[in-house]
């Protein structure tokens, strides 16, 4: 069990969940099997008493876009672009819409931009966005300020591809990336739709999920090692050809 000093909040490690101060107890003897004493319970007690810890749910979210909790799970999500609402599925994202901005006549590709979510809690879900890069950050960093406050305020700019050839880079004028990604380069949604592929959730999905990164790098291993037995002139061809 983890004291947030900060959010004076009990947090399990094992479940990665925030954990109500009069329940901390029986969650580590009954859900983990960890042994205690009655002495055990009583400075327990004595301690959550004396931290002012809450007993209830109502915990204030920290503000959108900081640094991670620490201990909480870190999931995929959606953050609502006219309120911060943060949520994890389309389904819930559909219905908190038509709820709550009815009167919106913004297009769904609009309507939410993808985020890594926390939520305090398991039951409720009380899901906010927050920003992985500035984990070991304090809150007074000032580039945590800046990625915070600022940069929310910037409307996304228009990406374009090079124009001349020393524009291109080594590796880009080897591997051909900007040419395979022209589509998405102008396109703010096919990018972010192309992100989110990285953001699975590996622990929420179907079991054959699971071992796609695995699968991912025997791949890629398998590649390196054909590519180094072959012969020169089918490495040059793999080098030169269309692709």
């Amino acid at each position: 069990m983890y004291l947030h000093i900060h959010f004076r909040i009990f947090i399990c490690i094992q479940c990665k969940s925030g954990i109500p101060r009069d329940q901390a107890f029986d969650h580590a003897v009954k859900t983990h099997r960890i042994k205690c004493t009655a002495r055990d319970c009583d400075l327990f007690n004595e301690l959550s008493t004396d931290s002012q810890i809450p007993s209830t749910l109502d915990i204030t979210p920290p503000r959108p876009g900081g640094p991670p909790v620490e201990c909480l799970d870190l999931t995929s999500g959606m953050c609502c672009n006219v309120c911060g609402h943060c949520v994890v599925s389309r389904y819930s994202a559909r219905n908190h819409f038509n709820t709550s901005h009815p009167e919106s006549e913004l297009p769904w590709e609009h309507r939410f931009r993808t985020a890594w979510v926390q939520s305090f809690f398991i039951v409720p879900k009380r899901y906010f966005s927050v920003c992985p890069e500035l984990a070991k950050l304090p809150a007074g960093d000032m580039f945590t300020i800046y990625v915070r406050d600022v940069v929310p305020t910037f409307e996304p700019f228009p990406a374009a591809g090079p124009i001349r050839a020393y524009e291109v880079s080594p590796l880009l004028q080897v591997t051909q990336w900007h040419e395979h990604l022209e589509l998405y380069m102008v396109d703010r949604k096919m990018r972010e739709n192309l992100h989110s592929l990285i953001k699975i959730n590996l622990k929420t999905t179907h079991p054959s999920i699971k071992n796609l990164p695995s699968v991912i790098w025997k791949y890629m291993q398998d590649v390196r090692d054909l590519a180094k037995n072959s012969p020169l002139g089918m490495r040059c061809m793999l080098q030169e050809y269309p692709r």
